[in-house]
């Protein structure tokens, strides 16, 4: 969402992990693609011929 800053992603991120997402992607609003589990990763492990900005 527009109105979310990073630290609100952050505790977004850690509750999706907490539901059992195995990974989470965030796409800021430059369109770069953010992919996510314990850390930062440079592509998804689930996907990984996404595109890393849309």
């Amino acid at each position: 969402s527009e109105s979310n800053d990073w630290a609100e992603m952050h505790e977004k991120r850690a509750l999706y992990r907490e539901a059992g997402a195995e990974e989470v992607w965030i796409v800021t609003e430059e369109g770069e693609v953010r992919f996510f589990k314990e850390e930062e990763m440079e592509e998804s492990e689930l996907a990984s011929d996404f595109p890393d900005h849309l």
